[in-house]
């Protein structure tokens, strides 16, 4: 599991940003072949998409299967990705799945004192 973040620039919600850097991401793979997509709800309610698909970084490194979400709070986007070996079965593929879904954006102290 792989959590990354960067600052979103515009406004937008978590659906149409994983719209966005799904197509930017796929072309820098060697290879890189979409599984299919589903709209998901994380721990905090917002809406997201799973992006499942199968992909090699480069010609010498092996396939795998990632799993790629995306959250919005705040002014930050987070970026989470589980990649597993291509022999994954579908019953672990919907365990890691579940853990995505347990992502939720949490307010800090100081923003739940002045709300």
């Amino acid at each position: 599991l792989l959590i990354l973040s960067e600052g979103k620039g515009l406004y937008i919600d978590a659906k149409q940003f994983a719209d966005n850097i799904v197509v930017r991401d796929a072309q820098s793979y060697a290879q890189f072949t979409s599984l299919g997509t589903n709209i998901i709800s994380l721990a905090d309610w917002q809406e997201t998409i799973l992006h499942q698909f199968r992909a090699k970084y480069n010609t010498l490194t092996g396939e795998y299967i990632f799993l790629q979400s995306w959250a919005i709070c705040a002014e930050r986007a987070y970026i989470i990705t589980v990649w597993l070996q291509s022999d994954t079965t579908d019953e672990d593929l919907a365990r890691y799945q579940s853990i995505i879904q347990s992502f939720g954006c949490m307010s800090s102290g100081a923003e739940s004192e002045t709300n």
